[in-house]
């Protein structure tokens, strides 16, 4: 019978080695690979959350978060960046859109100009212009007790929303109360491009109403938010910002920086109920 010969310790040393240098070569394939993998997803665009309007009442909500978009003096002098960047991009001819639709949503006529109705039932066919023009023309009607083409314009806002903001509107016992119309409110969308902020979009939600469950849902575009002066000139930064999270008319106290916040993934953000008198 022929016997193998043993390897030797030689040969042992030598397939060790050949081992040690394949597990290297992939270790430095293999850890790119799942550095970038894991970059990826943290750059992709956060999946948009779908509300349909019918089942509000059931909508998953989570209390907003601060979200400042300065770096703090360490950061920006270790790294010479003032801003944080931000994910939210909109197509030029969308936004002139919805300039233009703010611009009419912060005039005193707002409810009262047919005109004003009949352009935005033209902007909002075409559902290219997002949420904004179908909620404008959803508030138009419910200002003129048009229920019926509220309900419809309503639900094609929602349908095409990145998210809502909502609050509870209660009386001094904590009930909700129903049907209380709130002066406009203004929510900014900052954007940092390059480390510089761009301050120009803010929409104005002109007379926001609650529900019989007292909620006031506004739709959004998912961003990093702050609450605006609604009588201030559209797209100027004053250099003072309301500093309170409620959708309830404050004064402009804030001197620093905006009280900048966001939503949790996934959730519509609820701010603190707001406690109002009956109307």
């Amino acid at each position: 019978m022929t016997h193998q010969a043993e390897p030797t310790e030689h040969q042992h040393a030598t397939l060790s080695g050949r081992w040690l240098v394949v597990l290297t070569l992939s270790l430095f394939l293999l850890v790119p690979t799942i550095t970038y993998f894991v970059w990826s997803m943290t750059q992709a665009t956060p999946p948009r959350t779908q509300l349909d309007y019918d089942e509000r009442a059931d909508w998953f909500m989570m209390q907003v978060k601060s979200r400042p978009l300065k770096y703090s003096k360490f950061v920006e002098g270790e790294t010479g960046k003032k801003y944080k960047k931000t994910d939210l991009v909109i197509d030029p001819d969308v936004e002139a859109v919805l300039q233009q639709c703010a611009r009419l949503a912060q005039a005193d006529d707002f409810f009262d100009n047919s005109k004003t109705r009949d352009l935005l039932v033209t902007l909002s066919a075409n559902e290219q212009n997002g949420f904004y023009p179908a909620y404008l023309l959803a508030a138009w009607h419910l200002a003129n007790k048009d229920i019926a083409e509220h309900d419809r314009w309503i639900r094609v806002a929602f349908d095409r929303v990145g998210g809502a903001i909502a609050q509870r509107l209660v009386d001094a016992d904590g009930q909700p109360v129903a049907g209380y119309a709130l002066p406009p409110v203004a929510i900014g969308y900052d954007r940092v491009t390059d480390g510089e902020i761009d301050t120009t979009l803010v929409l104005i939600y002109p007379r926001p109403t609650s529900e019989a469950n007292g909620f006031v849902y506004l739709p959004t575009y998912r961003s990093v938010y702050r609450l605006a002066d609604p009588s201030r000139p559209l797209g100027v930064d004053p250099g003072m910002h309301p500093i309170q999270l409620t959708l309830l008319p404050q004064p402009a106290l804030g001197r620093d920086q905006p009280n900048w916040f966001a939503v949790p993934d996934g959730a519509v953000g609820r701010l603190d109920d707001a406690v109002v008198d009956k109307q």
